[in-house]
């Protein structure tokens, strides 16, 4: 999953500058998970309303998430 795809899937919503974090495995590989900062939380409730959509060809699941677990995510 790329930055350019999940843009697009969220095309429409305000997604903060540099609000894209795409989780790595221990392999330094997409794990297939990301977060994404919006600029509002109306942002976010909208962009919720993607959940089990696809991006491409790949069927997503959405969660809302809290910059703490986001950090121990992305640690």
């Amino acid at each position: 999953m790329l930055h350019r795809e999940i843009m697009n899937f969220f095309d429409g919503n305000n997604i903060m500058p540099n609000g894209i974090h795409i989780v790595m495995g221990a392999t330094n590989h997409p794990t297939g998970e990301a977060f994404v900062e919006f600029t509002s939380s109306d942002e976010a409730q909208y962009g919720m309303d993607s959940h089990r959509q696809n991006i491409g060809s790949y069927y997503r699941e959405l969660f809302r998430a809290t910059k703490r677990q986001q950090l121990v995510h992305l640690e």
